[in-house]
Parts: structure tokens; C-alpha cells; sequence
């Protein structure tokens, strides 16, 4: 029996502009125009071997018809390729997110236009592909500073790492030092004294990501109390027991990890957006110009027309992706609540509505089309 494509794109053309090449090389294609439909389908059997759907649907878009493929037991292994004029970069800033939100991610991403042969290639890829081992982390970085030999020796044995990656100051300056000069992962500094909460307060205006965890005799918690409030991240009493440090250390590493990663990807999205943006009020510009000429040349007035069928599709694909990408940035941090992790979120928000405006904005610019495909 022929392998099954599923392919899902509202423009039925390309579809069947695909087909012979799928159907000579092998392949057994189904065409359907709307992601509620391609998820019926794919519970059918036999299953499709492999699912192609455009970004923008109706009914259900890309990024969702992938999601609910993956929370079914009879659809979660099905390799999704993922098809939009969406420019590489914001792909690929969505393929890198964190492993706990790939439930919308797809397996691959395609690019259009793209030919019969690229679609065959990838295909062929994945179907016999086999799952690849991740790349290993680095350790964290930690910095141990005052601690007691017992203290550090039980911090040492819960820190993944050789002796490179964990390190000790001789004293709370050395330490300052050491944080304006290097990015670290984890600090972990003991005291029980009321100067604990300034050097609480310096670190965090040096590296404000870091985690900061404070180690302090039990009998003085409310020291460790006063350094929670200068911004420490978390904190540990003496003596220490095993099981609270490994709960503690692993909890404090990951929430750095979340915040670096949220840091970097919201970055590349608002480059991203701003590109988009500049590529908007491009286009912008051309309509205005197609617009003027077109009062004294109906060849112009066909350009026109033609341009602004294609460009709410173009213009709405990008807008879909950083919709879903700070969608899912906000699931994976929707516990962190730092003030530069909003700050990012709310940037990337800010960008989408300036997109969402200028579209808005270039559509009631031009005068309705007769017969223009609605979008």
C-alpha cells in the first residue's frame, strides 16, 4: 500500500500542483482545504505517514492542528511539515523553543515556494529519519562564596560539573568581581550578618537573571528573610540536608535556564517583528503608489489588484507566527514573574499590535477590489 500524504492548504492549486511528483514517487495524496478536516482525516485509517499544512488555515491554523495531532495517543508520532512565506528567521525561532511546548511544533518547516523535489526530499527525510541524541547542556556555572567546608562540600555533590564549573570566592568583593567579569548560572553565598542583603542587592544589579540562593544557620532566618526581599532568588539553612539541597540547587537551575531562554528568544522575535514591520510599510508604500498611478493606467490598476489579493495572506502569516510564539512563551513561563520577563512579553505584544495597526491601516488605505479573495 502506497504511503499516505496528508496535505492541508487552503490554496487547493498548489496541492494539486504537487500531486503527480508524490504520486511518481510513491506516494498515495490526500488534498483538503482546512486544518478541521486534516485532523478528521488523520484519525482515519490508515493514518498518513506524514502531514504537510500551511501555517494559516480555516477552522483550525497550523500551529494548533499540530498540537492536537500531538495530544492524541493515535496521532502524536505522525511527522508534521509546516508550510508558509513566513521568512527562516521567525522558523526558526520558534523551532528552538523549549522542549516541554513542541506540542505545536512541527517536525520541519518549508518555506514557499517551494518545488515537488524539496517536498519529496524532506518527506523521505523524516520518514527515515531516526529520533537523534540532544546535544548535552553545559553544567551550570556556580559561584560558592563564604561557604562553610561541610556546607560546600554537600552544595559540591548536588552541582553537575568538574571543578570548572564550580567555583569559589575567597571573599563577598572577590565575588562582585568575579560577576562583573563573567555570566554566571548559580551564586550561592553563606552569611548571617546584616551587610548579607547589600551584597544580595550589588549581584543582582550585576547579572539581574542569575539565581541567587543564600545560606545561612537556622537560627538566623530572618537574615536570609531580609536577603529574599534585596532580591535573592531562594534560600538554604544550616545544616544542610541532602535531600532540601538537590530539591533547591535543581529548582534554582532551571528557572535560570527559563529565564535565559525567554530572554533570548523574545529577543529574536522583536527583531524579527521589526523586520516585519519595515517589510509592511514597504509594501505599504508600494499599494499608495499602484493607487496614484492607477488613475491614469488601467494596466497599473491590474497590478494593484493582484498585489493586494496576495498581500493579507502574506501580511497575516507573520502576524500568526509571533501570535503563537508568544502564546507559547507565555505557557512555558506562565510561573515567572520577574519584571524584565514581562517587560519582554509585553514588548513582543506591543510589536504585534503595531503590525496588527499597520495592516489595518493598509487595507482601509486602498479602495475594495471586486471579486478580491477573502482572507
Amino acid at each position: 500500500m502506497p504511503t499516505r500524504v496528508l496535505i492541508a492548504d487552503d490554496d487547493l492549486e498548489l496541492g494539486r500542483s504537487l500531486e503527480p511528483a508524490l504520486i511518481a514517487a510513491g506516494f498515495e495524496v490526500q488534498l483538503v482545504a482546512d486544518g478541521a478536516k486534516a485532523l478528521r482525516l488523520a484519525h482515519r485509517l490508515p493514518h498518513p505517514a506524514v502531514v504537510v499544512t500551511e501555517l494559516v488555515l480555516p477552522e483550525l491554523d497550523g500551529f494548533e492542528l499540530t498540537r492536537r495531532l500531538r495530544s492524541s495517543e493515535t496521532t502524536a508520532n505522525i511527522p508534521v511539515i509546516m508550510t508558509s512565506p513566513v521568512c527562516g528567521r521567525l522558523a526558526s525561532c520558534l523551532n528552538q523553543l523549549q522542549e516541554s511546548q513542541r506540542d505545536r511544533q512541527p517536525n520541519a518547516y518549508l518555506e514557499k515556494p517551494f518545488t515537488s523535489r524539496v517536498l519529496i526530499e524532506q518527506i523521505q527525510a523524516l520518514l527515515s529519519a531516526r529520533p537523534a541524541e540532544q546535544p548535552q547542556a553545559p553544567a551550570p556555572l556556580a559561584l560558592l562564596v563564604g561557604l562553610g567546608r561541610r556546607s560546600e562540600r554537600e552544595v559540591r555533590a548536588h552541582l553537575t560539573g568538574g571543578p570548572e564549573r564550580v567555583r569559589r570566592a575567597a571573599s563577598r568583593e572577590a565575588a562582585l568581581a568575579a560577576l562583573g567579569q563573567e555570566e554566571m548560572d548559580l551564586i550561592l553565598v553563606a552569611g548571617d550578618d546584616a551587610s548579607l542583603a547589600g551584597f544580595v542587592s550589588a549581584a543582582r544589579a550585576l547579572q539581574p537573571d542569575i539565581s541567587l540562593v543564600v545560606v545561612t544557620p537556622a537560627a538566623t532566618e530572618d537574615e536570609a528573610l531580609s536577603a529574599l526581599a534585596a532580591g535573592a532568588s531562594d534560600y538554604l539553612l544550616e545544616p544542610l540536608k541532602p535531600r532540601v539541597v538537590e530539591l533547591r540547587l535543581r529548582e534554582n537551575i532551571a528557572r535560570r535556564q527559563r529565564e535565559v531562554e525567554n530572554r533570548r528568544l523574545m529577543s529574536q522575535l522583536e527583531e524579527a517583528t521589526n523586520d516585519l514591520v519595515a517589510e509592511i510599510q514597504r509594501l505599504a508604500r508600494q499599494v499608495r503608489r499602484a493607487d496614484r498611478s492607477s488613475r491614469a493606467a488601467r494596466s497599473v490598476k491590474a497590478r494593484q489588484s493582484e498585489l493586494v489579493t496576495n498581500l493579507s495572506h502574506q501580511i497575516r502569516n507573520p502576524i500568526t507566527v509571533i501570535k503563537g510564539a508568544i502564546e507559547l512563551v507565555r505557557e512555558a513561563h506562565g510561573s515567572y514573574t520577574a519584571d524584565q520577563g514581562r517587560l519582554l512579553l509585553e514588548r513582543a505584544s506591543a510589536n504585534v499590535d503595531r503590525l496588527v495597526h499597520l495592516t489595518d491601516d493598509l487595507f482601509d488605505s486602498r479602495p475594495s477590489v471586486p471579486g478580491r479573495r477573502a482572507t
